[in-house]
């Protein structure tokens, strides 16, 4: 081989090597900005064993522990908790109570809310004890824990003021007033708002406008709490509240945040529910009909599952949780992986290990030529 074409081999790896740096600046735009979404995978259901079943929803998820609740009998709700993979599916039920949901998770503890003969209670469990959750001075007891981080809780409660979101310090007793507030400030006239997720410091939910549309959002809160429950205190907010509405919908509602992703569901104009995950300015839309294995959807045939609505309640990293409804009304809840886009760094080392193997390759050449 002509050594005096070497260097045109090395110029070509220059090139490729500079093509691919390009390529990686360019998919991300800056390396500050997070993956955008491009795809959802690893579809997994998640089911009850009980039967019989009327439904199954998945709502909370940490790491590879999911909860949510599923109907048996038809509309009695139970508690459950499962990994990822819909395995080792234990049912949680509150004593004494008529019907239980766990909502979140957070590392060993749980949240939820379940019904008895007093009224409808959240609950904390730090997997040795269950403490009832009652937002204090509310006659009838009507509280709803849906989300937890560490120590910070999540909820709404129906009060004299109407359906409320609440904060909860959950390392001051419940009994305290001032372990508690009312951090969501939405829209003058607005009717209604629920908070559902929390991350840090990033309280997502959804709330009734004036216009009887939902309408996701998301509020920073300074904490720990800070607030007088009874008299409606609220935490100190850290920036004004932000809307989140899917482009075009007719309603959205955020449920689940992790750092800088939030996942919740939007109604179209046709009506139905679409799963949605927004990250730093960017959408990304899920219908679970196209998640479904092929065998479950029959392939066309008569027995093929026809989804009406799509959910997505909890979100761990890129883990997802929600449920999807058929035809029949029956709820199915699923777990599921996001697919961001590749990253700069990841590029950038592919770009370093190409150069790593066509480097050494010319430098051989070289010699061999010498």
């Amino acid at each position: 081989m002509n050594s005096s074409r070497m260097p045109d081999a090395k110029r070509i790896v220059a090139l490729a090597f500079t093509f691919l740096t390009l390529f990686a600046l360019s998919a991300t735009g800056n390396s500050a900005r997070a993956a955008l979404i491009t795809g959802v995978t690893n579809f997994q259901s998640i089911e009850s064993p009980s039967l019989p079943s009327n439904g199954t929803f998945a709502v909370g998820v940490s790491g590879n522990t999911v909860v949510g609740g599923f109907y048996a009998p038809a509309t009695i709700s139970n508690g459950f908790s499962s990994d990822v993979m819909g395995m080792n599916f234990t049912t949680f039920n509150v004593s004494n109570s008529s019907t239980t949901v766990v909502s979140g998770v957070s590392a060993n503890k749980k949240v939820g809310s379940y019904t008895d003969s007093m009224g409808t209670h959240g609950f904390l469990d730090d997997g040795s004890t269950v403490t009832t959750l009652d937002y204090p001075a509310v006659t009838p007891k009507y509280t709803v824990a849906t989300g937890i981080d560490g120590t910070n809780v999540v909820g709404y409660v129906n009060g004299g003021a109407g359906i409320k979101g609440f904060l909860y310090d959950s390392t001051k007793p419940a009994a305290d007033s001032t372990a508690w507030s009312m951090p969501v400030i939405p829209p003058a006239g607005s009717q209604l708002d629920v908070a559902f997720g929390i991350s840090g410091s990033e309280i997502v939910g959804y709330y009734l406008a004036a216009d009887n549309h939902l309408h996701g959002f998301m509020q920073s809160v300074q904490l720990p709490v800070g607030g007088a429950a009874a008299a409606g205190g609220s935490s100190s907010i850290l920036a004004a509240l932000g809307t989140l509405d899917y482009p075009g919908s007719n309603s959205s509602a955020a449920y689940g945040i992790s750092g800088n992703t939030i996942v919740g569901d939007y109604q179209d104009s046709k009506g139905k529910y679409f799963g949605f995950v927004y990250r730093d300015g960017s959408w990304f839309s899920v219908d679970a009909q196209t998640l479904l294995p092929t065998a479950q959807l029959g392939a066309g045939s008569a027995s093929a599952v026809s989804v009406t609505a799509t959910k997505f309640y909890g979100i761990s990293g890129n883990t997802i949780v929600g449920e999807y409804l058929d035809a029949d009304g029956v709820n199915h809840g699923f777990s599921a992986q996001l697919v961001p886009e590749p990253s700069t760094v990841f590029l950038l080392a592919v770009a370093a290990v190409a150069a790593g193997v066509l480097l050494p390759r010319i430098a051989r050449m070289n010699a061999d030529q010498q």
